[in-house]
C-alpha cells in the first residue's frame, strides 16, 4: 500500500479502522512466518535424524574395524610367538645334533644352518607384516 492509500483508509475508517487493517496484515505475516519456520524446523529435524543415523552407523563400522584390527594384530602376535618357539626348539635340536655325533657330517650342518637362516628370514617377514598392520 502506498502512503496515499493509507491516508484514504484513515480518512474513510478513522484510526481504528487503519489499526484493524494493520493488525490483519501483521496477523497474516505472522502466520506465514510461522508456516515457513515450521517447515524449516521439520527439515532441520529430518536432517539431524539422518545425521544421527549416519553417526551411529559410522560408530558401528569403526568398532568393527577396530575389532578386526585388534584380532589381526593378535593373530600376528600369536604367529610370531609360535615361530619364535619353533626357532628356539630348532636351535635346541641343532645343538643336540651337533653335540651328539653329527659334527663330522658337513652336509648335515649346512642343511641345519640353512634351516635356521630360513626361519630367521620368516621371522623378519612376520615382524615386517606386524609393523605394516600397526600403521
Amino acid at each position: 500500500m502506498t502512503a496515499l492509500e493509507l491516508a484514504g483508509l484513515l480518512k474513510d475508517y478513522g484510526p481504528w479502522g487503519l489499526l484493524a487493517l494493520a493488525l490483519l496484515a501483521i496477523s497474516y505475516l505472522q502466520r506465514r512466518y510461522d508456516a515457513v519456520t515450521e517447515k524449516y524446523q521439520r527439515n532441520l529435524e529430518a536432517l539431524v535424524e539422518k545425521l544421527a543415523v549416519t553417526v551411529e552407523r559410522n560408530n558401528v563400522t569403526n568398532a568393527a574395524v577396530t575389532a578386526a584390527l585388534e584380532s589381526r594384530t593378535g593373530i600376528f602376535e600369536r604367529l610370531h610367538e609360535a615361530v619364535e618357539q619353533a626357532k628356539a626348539e630348532t636351535r635346541t635340536l641343532i645343538t643336540d645334533l651337533k653335540t651328539h655325533g653329527v659334527t663330522n657330517d658337513q652336509w648335515t650342518r649346512e642343511k641345519l644352518d640353512m634351516a635356521v637362516a630360513r626361519i630367521e628370514t620368516i621371522l623378519e617377514r612376520i615382524d615386517d607384516l606386524r609393523r605394516e598392520v600397526g600403521k
